[in-house]
């Protein structure tokens, strides 16, 4: 069923219209086409394969929709489709295809600019290739004004499902989102994450961290509050310790957000209760190679290019990082043959060293 759009009605209820006539009319074309690509989920897969031609407005380019400022074009079907082309073709192909799901327009604001899109059963479809999920997701939920979990439990699941879209970019990455899944929900019963777990929970607050600020504070929040709870659990097991038991405390490196390299330490600046789960998961202020201490300050946001940049300001004050911003030896080399090295160039491949 295609439904009022979400924003925009000025111009998206035109357009509305126009997709609502298609349907009623069972146009013959669009009929076989819906019927060639059988589902939905099919029709998604092919409209990201088309070519993107961007409306500038050029003359005798349309035909167009006047009431949308500026007029915008709409060809259905069209062999090269804007995004407002490509959300009106899927909802008339899907609904031929599934006429029980809830659809409709939607336009948000992306790092890029506008960007239209359907959004089905509450939930964006994103047939640009070039449009991040979350961005798109997040774009969906300010505008339907989505609350944001109200429990631990879908906590968990939100941090989760947000860190899925960059982690599946890494390598290993929808392993250690499984893990963390799993960890995170043992951890909503009572059950503190296992040490062979820590470092993909570590992994996917981080992303979740990064990934939040588009949900504004309210998405913050959420994976703050995952991290805390995971904080709150170490201690309640004795595992990480507070200021209430601070006699029976680790090591005093291990209770800073920082990064110890040789006598220097560095601390990133990292949300207040992410920086105290990676704590207690024992990700940070620990000793370590420079492929793993690369590893770490990257999972803490520190890029290579920020190491640079970190460098340079240490050298005002005559210190270093020194064997940390060299880059792994090429591969043909012996010195590549190091466990450290091997590790450093496959974070370098997975985009992270």
């Amino acid at each position: 069923m295609i439904i009022t759009p979400l924003n925009d009605q000025a111009c998206l209820g035109p357009i509305t219209d126009v997709v609502r006539g298609l349907v009623a009319e069972r146009d013959p074309e669009l009929t076989a086409l819906a019927n060639e690509l059988g589902t939905p989920m099919a029709t998604i897969q092919w409209m990201r394969s088309l070519p993107q031609r961007d409306d500038t407005g050029e003359p005798g380019d349309g035909p167009r929709v006047d009431a949308c400022s500026p007029p915008q074009r709409l060809r259905i079907p069209a062999p090269d489709p804007n995004c407002v082309e490509r959300g009106s073709l899927y909802c008339v192909l899907a609904e031929f295809q599934d006429p029980n799901a809830s659809r409709r327009l939607a336009t948000i604001e992306t790092p890029v600019g506008r960007h239209t899109l359907p959004v089905e059963n509450n939930r964006p479809v994103v047939l640009d290739p070039r449009v991040p999920r979350n961005c798109a997701q997040s774009g969906v939920d300010t505008l339907a004004a989505t609350p944001a979990p109200a429990d631990l439990a879908g906590a968990t699941a939100w941090v989760c499902r947000v860190a899925a879209e960059p982690a599946h970019k890494l390598p290993g990455g929808p392993r250690r989102i499984r893990n963390a899944q799993a960890a995170l929900v043992a951890m909503t019963k009572g059950k503190p994450v296992e040490p062979n777990l820590a470092d993909d929970v570590a992994t996917v607050l981080a992303l979740a961290s990064r990934e939040a600020p588009q949900w504004g504070p309210v998405g913050v929040a959420v994976v703050d509050r995952v991290a805390q709870a995971v904080l709150d659990l170490e201690r309640a097991v004795g595992r990480c310790a507070g200021p209430e038991n601070a006699h029976r405390a680790a090591p005093a490196h291990r209770n800073a957000v920082e990064l110890r390299l040789g006598r220097y330490r560095v601390r990133p600046a990292i949300p207040k209760a992410l920086g105290a789960a990676l704590r207690a998961l024992g990700v940070v202020g620990m000793e370590t190679g420079t492929a793993v201490a690369r590893a770490k300050l990257a999972t803490l946001g520190v890029t290579p290019g920020l190491l640079g940049i970190l460098e340079s300001e240490l050298n005002k004050d005559g210190m270093t990082l020194g064997a940390l911003t060299k880059p792994a030896p090429p591969s043909h080399s012996i010195a590549a043959l190091t466990k450290d090295a091997l590790v450093a160039r496959h974070l370098e491949r997975a985009g992270a060293a």
